[in-house]
């Protein structure tokens, strides 16, 4: 059995100097899990995402010239995002918005918040 404390005592002060304690439930950890077996978890969300959000920001650090110790990630995402490594930061940071838009309603749709399609 496990001890782990899944409610956060919260105390509260009245403005008589009483004190009163009750408990509230923490909210739910989001689970991070490999693509295919996030497939199938409900709720779960899938590596790809933040890697797609972390590509994202990186696009916008060069975009704003500031220089990574990677290279260029244009050249490194081109074939991925379907784009020429040439092709406008802009051009780039849409196509992963979109992608990013498109994970966002596969996991809604996991998860069974959003209607399949």
């Amino acid at each position: 059995m496990s001890d782990i404390n899944t409610h956060t005592e919260i105390t509260e002060v009245t403005e008589n100097a009483e004190t009163t304690s009750r408990t509230q439930p923490q909210p739910d950890c989001i689970t991070i899990l490999p693509d295919d077996i996030a497939a199938k978890t409900p709720g779960a969300v899938s590596m790809s995402f933040y890697r797609l959000l972390s590509i994202r920001a990186t696009l916008r650090l060069q975009a704003a010239g500031i220089k990574t110790r990677g290279g260029s990630i244009r050249k490194r995402v081109a074939a991925e995002f379907g784009l020429k490594p040439r092709d406008s930061y802009e051009a780039f940071i849409d196509r992963a918005n979109v992608l990013i838009e498109e994970a966002k309603l596969k996991a809604g749709q996991r998860a069974g918040v959003l209607p399949k399609e």
